[in-house]
């Protein structure tokens, strides 16, 4: 996040920096762990893979947990501790919006 100096604050690269070129030989996805969707990596990415990347900051930015410090199981709320646990002052509803912005099939995410 940036401010542009004109009292905006202006949301920046969630993850995918650059499209990768086909050319490039063994790189299938440009992004951050933690931060980019699963079916990335695989190289499929539809509008879905935003949601997901604006969920991990909005995790993030209200449980104070960075998803790039278990980028393989941060998610997984049979393993790790729900936004509410983290943050007992989510609303049950925030904990909600959260976790299905990065459920890990698209499918299961909101879709715009």
């Amino acid at each position: 996040m940036l401010d542009s100096n004109s009292n905006r604050i202006m949301l920046i690269d969630f993850g995918i920096a650059r499209w990768v070129n086909k050319l490039e030989k063994g790189v299938t996805a440009v992004g951050t762990m933690g931060y980019a969707p699963p079916e990335l990596f695989s190289g499929r990415a539809d509008p879905r893979v935003d949601i997901y990347s604006l969920g991990a900051t909005m995790f993030h930015l209200l449980t104070g947990s960075d998803p790039q410090d278990n980028p393989l199981l941060i998610f997984d709320f049979a393993k790790n501790p729900r936004p509410r646990q983290i943050n007992p002052g989510l609303s049950s509803e925030m904990e909600r919006i959260l976790m299905r912005a990065v459920e890990y099939k698209p499918e299961h995410r909101f879709q715009s």
